[in-house]
């Protein structure tokens, strides 16, 4: 797994500055936060460009739903209706 250049530098810092400071506990959480963060990142910016398509077929279907809105709130109505006669 290749990973960018600055990450790998940022976490040479990180570690060299944890290690001074912190126990290894605290160094170790701090490396696997560093990773897990630059796999969220590199996970967002890989699904960026599904994030447009997904948002354009979730925008057609509500607008299709709100379309069918008017003739079901109608439907349901005559239903009442015919419901509260019997």
């Amino acid at each position: 797994m290749k990973t960018l250049p600055v990450v790998s530098v940022s976490m040479v810092a990180l570690d060299r500055k944890l290690t001074l400071r912190f126990d290894p506990r605290v160094t170790n959480a701090a490396r696997v936060t560093a990773a897990v963060q630059a796999v969220v990142d590199r996970t967002r910016r890989d699904l960026a460009p599904f994030q447009t398509q997904y948002a354009d077929v979730v925008v057609a279907q509500f607008k299709a739903y709100r379309a069918t809105e008017a003739g079901e709130a109608t439907t349901y109505t005559n239903l009442a209706k015919v419901a509260s006669q019997s």
